[in-house]
């Protein structure tokens, strides 16, 4: 059991727990919608100003990801600044009580957080971030502009007389990496004692009850889920699963037997959602009146 076990940890490492189908999230406004164009894997051409007033290109890699449903946008940049590594973290939001589009920026180099908020001007998006720097009031902008479905340029600057005159700080060209076009991986049949072992998993899972979740495990059954420590054991499992649920729908992908041992590696999806979602490993043992009971279950998003 435990050769399959390993087998099933190197096939897919464990990620983010069976997410719940996506809706249309609370928070959505319309205007939000202005940076619908940044969600994906970007190349960045970046031209920076240094401390010393010269200017450095580099080239670096972006990811913009939706989060909390769509409620936001994470960024995370990696590149080079001044010969050694740059790395930053953002979000992306809005305020609807102020109705402004808001931006929030922190760099491993300044470790400052920048709280960027403004609106689209035309065809651009302006953010500023007004502040006090060393007793003289500084704004600092960073404006979107030529956005298209797949290159977007993002000028940074500064002005210390109240928006009169800027000074450039940075420059990026941001290209869009194409997505790579698979094809799902085919469906397999599962003899009826382990296709039993999904349905009853999937009828759990769109009731919401947690303790037919737990019952499908074995008494020391693991839940390995992304951003938490493993979960063991029947009481800890049905704890883990309170709230949980949704439409669900499980497909086989492979699997083996081996005595009282088994896997299956399949895929996962929502009601409303086109195409797998996510993907999983269940392994398996027999129970008592050889009944498969999971042993451990581990899944992955499809998304970043």
């Amino acid at each position: 059991m435990r050769q399959l076990a390993l087998i099933a940890v190197l096939l897919i490492a464990p990620a983010s727990a069976l997410a719940q189908p996506a809706e249309q999230a609370p928070c959505w406004h319309a205007e939000f919608d202005a940076f619908s164009f940044l969600p994906g894997e970007w190349t960045v051409h970046a031209e920076d100003r240094l401390g010393n007033g010269t200017w450095e290109t580099t080239d670096a890699r972006c990811w913009v990801t939706k989060e909390l449903r769509g409620c936001m946008l994470s960024v995370r940049y990696f590149g080079s600044r001044a010969g050694g590594p740059f790395e930053a973290r953002g979000y992306y939001g809005f305020d609807s009580i102020q109705g402004k589009l808001q931006q929030v920026w922190i760099d491993g180099e300044h470790g400052m957080l920048v709280t960027y908020a403004g609106s689209k001007v035309g065809d651009a998006i302006v953010l500023d971030y007004p502040f006090v720097l060393r007793g003289q009031p500084t704004i600092l902008r960073a404006v979107y502009s030529e956005i298209s479905k797949d290159a977007f340029h993002l000028e940074d600057s500064r002005s210390s007389d109240g928006g009169k005159t800027w000074d450039v700080t940075s420059r990026y060209a941001f290209t869009r990496v194409p997505a790579v076009e698979t094809k799902p991986l085919p469906s397999i049949e599962l003899p009826k004692d382990l296709a039993r072992v999904l349905t009853d998993y999937e009828t759990g899972w769109r009731n919401k009850d947690e303790k037919a979740l737990a019952s499908l495990f074995t008494e020391d059954g693991f839940v390995l889920s992304s951003g938490n420590p493993p979960v063991r054991g029947r009481a800890a499992i049905e704890k883990h699963y309170q709230e949980s649920g949704g439409a669900l729908s499980l497909r086989a992908l492979e699997y083996a037997t081996n005595g009282d041992t088994g896997f299956i590696i399949g895929a996962y999806t929502y009601e409303g959602q086109k195409g797998d979602v996510g993907k999983f490993t269940l392994t398996l043992a027999k129970g008592k009146g050889g009944r498969w009971l999971i042993v451990s279950d581990m899944d992955n998003s499809n998304r970043r």
